[in-house]
């Protein structure tokens, strides 16, 4: 018996070692086998990180970001002071992550992948903060923006979901403050009505803001849009019915153009995107002295040409003829049919709204082609500072290079103050005051009037008054994007009517000194198209094709009743 006992407790320690050295080799194996995943991780990883990092140190900086329009930081210089105040070591940290080299391609590898990071809703996706602005659609699921920060993604469903899914103590805490809020809302309707119509969304573009923007697929095509926030456009009126009170004599008129957005804004987005075709009205109605243009019915009737661009947040030259042919029956001043213009096109146009949607790669791999249109009449265009100093002589139209700023194929952009000087003899002179999408309705002017003033309203430095007066303007017209008349630029306005006297305007070149021949274009010429196409405004039945011959459908976008 007892025999048998010790031999059972030998086979049980004879198990146990056993078992021990199994665990034992285990555990030595996968300790082994982390020893060699770190040596290689070592062996592996840190090389690469170090290249990456000594290429970053070594390589050349990039000092222009084409994407984003704009020369990159630069080395700061040193001084004890910006030493101790820390701006030195600032800027130089400011510097590295600024001019990464090929910071551009960079870029767009990232947004190629941010495509699969991105949120979608119902196949548009969503760039920004979007706030609701209208209330007639009931939809469960509401549009968030693209970042996957809390406070981005919840932006846009905060103003619906907190009055409806409320909590009891949220509703106890209303039902508190009612009286608080009766109060409130008495001291805002006594606030000034700048105060009043602070834009909503982001700020995009000096001035511009957006309620987000979407871009969405629509007739085998990738289009981007802002949404509009709304807004009553105080500012604006005020400013216009001043300067008709100023001008007597002066025919003055307004005309605020919708953006993109306004017309193929998909169905499930228009809680977010406020009626731009509303806002002009009200802002008609209450000019005095004003003609004010409600272009919006025109356009609605050719959303399947290619009014708009798709990549860009301007119109494109088309949308500005049938804004600039409304306008010139309304002050019944001739105006030839698109047929009279050379158009021209260049392809791989690529606008700002790549870099609005955070550098969207549907955008960058769908470019459109730019089309606009040279005038065949007489005409002079000349160049002058801000403060109406002669500067040069140059071409009303310029090709540009970067097929990014294309639209700056009109006058140049924004720097300069331009007069152009036509062989049209009727005693009409036209002064334009706008923002950028004024620039694309220069060209069409041409034949309308013997002179055209074309002032920026956010740049130009004389007293705007003085200077029509100065320059026998006939013909006032405002021009500009609704975000701008709605927004902080219209505040501008006010300044350009009011600020000091300035001299007499002296210009560096004969006045009205008769044009001799068609200006020619700068630098190379694209293609051109002879296009015989007529343009009818009041043909209803037009339904053009795009510029590849294929006709475009917008599906469920309709245009609906009522800056950008």
């Amino acid at each position: 018996m007892a025999k048998h006992k010790k031999a059972k407790d030998d086979s049980a320690k004879k198990i146990n070692r056993s078992v021990d050295s199994s665990v034992s080799e285990k555990r030595r194996e996968k300790t082994d086998t982390k020893f060699w995943f770190r040596l290689a991780s070592i062996t592996v990883i840190v090389p690469v990180y170090a290249a990456i990092v000594i290429c970053m140190l070594v390589m050349p900086r990039s000092t222009i970001s084409n994407i984003e329009k704009r020369e990159l930081a630069k080395f700061p210089e040193f001084s004890w002071e910006s030493y101790w105040s820390g701006e030195y070591t600032d800027g130089i940290k400011n510097y590295f992550d600024d001019t990464v080299p090929y910071r551009d391609s960079l870029k767009q590898a990232a947004s190629r992948l941010n495509k699969f990071l991105g949120i979608k809703y119902n196949n548009v996706q969503v760039s920004g903060q979007m706030y609701v602005v209208n209330n007639s659609s009931n939809n469960d699921t509401q549009p968030t923006g693209n970042n996957t920060d809390d406070k981005n993604t919840t932006a846009a469903t905060s103003q619906t979901t907190s009055a409806k899914q409320g909590s009891d103590k949220d509703k106890k805490d209303t039902d508190k403050d009612k009286k608080k809020d009766t109060d409130t809302d008495k001291k805002k309707s006594s606030d000034t009505d700048t105060e009043e119509e602070k834009p909503k969304g982001q700020e995009i573009a000096d001035g511009v803001f957006t309620n987000g923007s979407i871009v969405v697929y629509q007739d085998g095509h990738y289009r981007a849009m802002s949404m509009y926030g709304g807004g009553s456009g105080s500012a604006y009126i005020n400013s216009l019915n001043s300067f008709a009170d100023d001008l007597p004599g002066v025919r003055v008129y307004s005309m605020v153009a919708p953006t993109a957005s306004e017309f193929y804004t998909p169905k499930n987005f228009t809680d977010y995107n406020a009626s731009q075709e509303n806002d002009i009205v009200n802002i008609n109605n209450k000019l005095s002295g004003v003609t004010g243009i409600n272009i919006c019915p025109v356009l609605a009737k050719h959303t399947k040409e290619n009014i708009y661009t798709r990549t860009d947040h301007h119109w494109m030259s088309l949308g500005a003829y049938y804004a600039a042919q409304t306008f010139a029956k309304e002050a019944g001043v001739p105006f030839p049919d698109i047929s009279k213009y050379n158009k021209k096109s260049i392809e791989g146009y690529v606008g700002t709204m790549y870099t609005f949607t955070d550098n969207n790669a549907d955008l960058l791999n769908d470019p459109e082609d730019f089309i606009y249109y040279e005038p065949s009449n007489t005409y002079k265009t000349e160049y002058y500072t801000q403060a109406y100093g002669f500067s040069h002589e140059g071409a009303l139209l310029q090709y540009i290079g970067d097929t990014s700023s294309l639209y700056m194929t009109y006058m140049g952009g924004d720097g300069y103050v331009t007069k152009i000087t036509t062989d049209v003899k009727n005693g009409r002179r036209l002064c334009v005051v706008k923002d950028s999408y004024g620039n694309a309705e220069i060209p069409f002017y041409t034949s309308s009037f013997e002179a055209i003033y074309v002032v920026d309203m956010r740049y130009f430095e004389l007293n705007l008054v003085d200077f029509i007066h100065d320059e026998n303007v006939t013909d006032l017209l405002f021009t500009m994007c609704s975000y701008s008349a709605v927004g902080t630029n219209a505040n501008n306005l006010e300044n350009l009517r009011t600020r000091s006297s300035t001299p007499a305007v002296v210009s560096e070149e004969p006045e009205d000194e008769e044009p001799s021949e068609p200006e020619e274009e700068v630098s190379s010429e694209p293609e051109q198209e002879n296009d015989n196409n007529d343009y009818y405004e009041n043909d209803d039945n037009n339904d053009y094709g795009n510029d590849n011959g294929e006709y475009e459908d917008y599906g469920d976008n309709q245009y609906y009743e009522e800056e950008y």
